[in-house]
């Protein structure tokens, strides 16, 4: 019966295909395309991200050099390549179009909502008004930054383990279950069957989310 009824399914989902292609097509091809998105934007933060501290020292070596702050991130545009120089060139040709540097590194940071790069911004922001030395804000910012970047990396290592243990836990239960219905599908029956086997399968799936929840959140750890 179980076999009748996956092959029913299965027709049908096959009918249901042939009938309205085109639309199936249109949506496959807009949500490929919003995966595809997604996966470029999230690798060019990261690249910014990890290349950020040595952007922030590019821009000190430039001030220190008697560049200004606009000259020195029209540096990093031309020495730099891929996202982080991407990202600069729209700085620079916002700040040639009129806008002031402050402006230019806030709407960076609204561009690449990366933590650092927010706080680069904010940092400026206060200097334009307050004052101060630039180069050597832009080398403590650096080192600050390069330094969060270490704790993390070492963080993400020491909890890689808990994550696998935490997956392995989550669908050893699973796992386990489909190899009793290949090997004996008789005795997973009352599990599907009854009301009473589908609440136990529906409350084992609740408290398996919640347990996946509480071991992400631990795992998570704000640097």
């Amino acid at each position: 019966m179980n076999a009748i009824a996956i092959l029913l399914c299965g027709a049908a989902a096959f009918l249901f295909v042939r009938e309205r292609g085109v639309e199936c097509l249109c949506v496959l091809q807009k949500v490929a395309g919003t995966l595809w998105s997604s996966w470029r934007n999230q690798r060019e933060l990261r690249e910014i991200e990890r290349a950020f501290p040595e952007t922030l020292d590019h821009i000190a070596a430039g001030l220190r050099a008697g560049l200004s702050l606009h000259q020195a991130c029209e540096s990093v545009a031309v020495s730099t390549i891929g996202a982080t120089k991407r990202a600069f060139d729209a700085l620079v040709h916002q700040v040639h179009a009129g806008a002031t540097i402050d402006e230019g590194f806030h709407d960076l940071a609204r561009r690449v909502p990366i933590e650092d790069v927010q706080i680069t911004a904010q940092t400026i922001a206060i200097l334009s008004t307050t004052g101060g030395n630039l180069i050597e804000v832009f080398s403590k910012l650096a080192t600050t930054i390069r330094e969060r970047h270490r704790v993390k990396k070492k963080i993400q290592t020491a909890t890689t383990q808990g994550k696998v243990q935490g997956v392995m836990l989550l669908f050893l239960p699973w796992g386990l279950a489909s190899l009793l219905a290949l090997a004996t599908p008789s005795y997973l029956e009352p599990l599907w069957q009854t009301s009473l086997g589908f609440g136990a399968v529906t409350m084992a799936v609740v408290l398996e989310g919640i347990g996946a929840w509480f071991l992400w959140r631990i795992i998570q750890i704000n640097v």
